[in-house]
């Protein structure tokens, strides 16, 4: 008996193991890809605000919102919907059912999408002028509207490729070569005289090049054949089982989007497209506590989903607990350098022409620490298939958020903005973890936490007081992020701060470079 529990407890030790090496393997690769793509990214967006100034990389802003809603209603949910069922047959080696998943999606997104472009079209004047009271919008959101069917196809793509947990090619099709592409087309288009129309067109090249690549793809390696063998009622039971799960995920994605980029449209009704690019330069800072979090969910969500779906709730607490850890590791230091310096992230970023946004910018900096955390809290549920759940909470905490900024936006602009959103995302937080507890009876958090957190304040306090000896540039900014995080790390190991599963992921990875040189 006794040998027989040892032997259960070795495979789990291996299953959680294995599983873990499989999150990092991916998770370099993907730290890689969306590095690159996030430092493109950045060097897009300043190319834009320092080029075209505030107004424009306002306008650029909103008609990205806008884009973004037209573009989660016209994919209807599917994405989410594609990406957990296509994780459950793959798991019970259902090839027919996956492959008239995929086609189903698809053929039904291809004319939704269609359907949204061509009123994005026709509603952008209306839209421009009697909402944003802005003539200049109008070109942004009509272009726009043709990257509509781009971005909704794109999305179902891309969830097959994560769903068969081709992550490495996933980074490569969504966040590398599109994002160089887009930089490329826009400084050859500002050369040759375009203006802010070169912003629209390199915007949507980028759109277009994730859709040919990610069908490519899809097509060549993933679904080679797209004939399957079912009858009518598993169709049916198909359909019906996608729809019931994706349909509260429309409005979640629309609310999501509300809820993320509120702020900037209640700035933009009551203030104008110029505090829009100030906020905007503020959020898009405090969106790389986002970074980490992003780069452990690409392969996190498929595998916990197959896990779930073959009752193996101890790997998935095991799993969840581990990647919450090791988020709150790397992005603790991030938020406190942009919580006691964020003047010198915006100036180095975006110029001094941006530095108004540095009160908006260290409430943000707190809003996204707590959003990086709440991450794999959506997974979770996601996994439980609790998409109705997670519809309630962004419907509560969306109309919180708009209604406070209803209020507390045309007394306070950007940082009553930046308070209202901060607010929301606490309450948001809390709603997640109770839910997370009663669904699956996991609480991803370790108590070791708690003295990661008691490492960080030494340094934090030391280099804040240095700060006010220090002209504050690229290089002292440097140094003091060294300082930092070289005093937090020697805190964790002398506090003992890391278990097995850390040491052991820090140990292959050391084994691995040794290896390699």
């Amino acid at each position: 008996m006794a040998f027989s529990f040892n032997i259960m407890r070795y495979k789990k030790k291996h299953l959680v193991e294995n599983s873990l090496k499989n999150i990092v393997k991916t998770s370099i690769i993907v730290f890689i890809g969306i590095l690159i793509s996030k430092l493109f990214a950045y060097v897009y967006r300043i190319i834009i605000a320092r080029n075209f100034g505030p107004e424009v990389y306002g306008r650029f802003s909103l008609a990205l919102i806008i884009l973004g809603w037209f573009g989660v209603f016209a994919s209807l949910g599917f994405h989410e919907g594609v990406l957990r069922y296509i994780s459950i047959f793959r798991s019970r080696d259902d090839k027919d059912r996956l492959k008239y998943l995929y086609h189903i999606s698809l053929s039904f997104i291809f004319f939704l999408s269609l359907l949204s472009g061509i009123i994005l079209f026709i509603f952008s004047e209306y839209i421009s002028v009697n909402i944003f009271h802005d003539t200049n919008l109008v070109i942004f959101l009509r272009i726009f509207s043709i990257g509509v069917p781009f971005f909704a196809l794109s999305n179902i793509l891309l969830a097959v490729i994560q769903g068969f947990e081709k992550i490495k090619e996933y980074t490569f099709i969504f966040d590398i070569t599109p994002s160089i592409i887009k930089i490329f087309m826009l400084l050859l288009f500002i050369y040759l005289g375009f203006n802010s129309n070169s912003i629209i067109i390199s915007y949507i090249l980028g759109l277009l090049l994730i859709y040919l690549l990610s069908y490519y793809y899809c097509k060549k390696y993933l679904i080679k054949h797209s004939s399957y063998d079912l009858d009518k009622q598993s169709k049916s039971k198909i359909k019906k089982d996608l729809f019931s799960y994706s349909w509260p995920l429309v409005f979640l994605g629309l609310l999501d989007a509300i809820f993320f980029y509120i702020d900037s449209l209640t700035i933009g009704y009551f203030k104008g497209t110029l505090e829009v690019g100030l906020y905007t330069s503020a959020v898009s800072i405090a969106m790389l506590l986002g970074f980490f979090p992003t780069i452990f969910m690409r392969l996190f969500l498929p595998i916990v989903t197959k896990e779930y779906a073959k009752k193996n709730l101890s790997l998935v607490k095991e799993l969840s607990k581990q990647v919450e850890k090791w988020v709150f590791i790397i992005n603790l230091p991030v938020f406190a350098l942009m919580f006691l310096f964020p003047g010198a992230f915006i100036n180095l970023l975006f110029g001094s022409e941006y530095i108004s946004a540095e009160i908006p910018l260290r409430i943000l900096s707190i809003s996204f620490f707590i959003y990086s955390l709440s991450v794999i809290f959506y997974n979770l549920l996601s996994m439980a298939g609790k998409s109705k759940t997670i519809l309630f909470n962004t419907v509560i905490t969306a109309v919180i958020n708009l209604t406070l900024n209803i209020i507390i936006v045309p007394i306070y602009g950007m940082s009553g903005a930046a308070f209202t959103t901060l607010f929301s995302q606490i309450i948001l937080f809390f709603l997640l973890f109770f839910q997370v507890k009663k669904y699956t009876s996991i609480i991803p958090l370790r108590k070791k936490m708690i003295g990661i957190a008691l490492c960080s304040i030494f340094p934090a306090l030391f280099i804040f007081y240095l700060r006010r000896f220090i002209e504050i540039n690229l290089f002292s900014l440097i140094m003091l992020a060294s300082f930092f995080m070289l005093i937090y790390l020697l805190l964790i190991f002398i506090s003992r701060s890391l278990d097995n599963n850390d040491l052991m992921i820090i140990s292959s990875i050391k084994n691995k470079f040794l290896h390699q040189i």
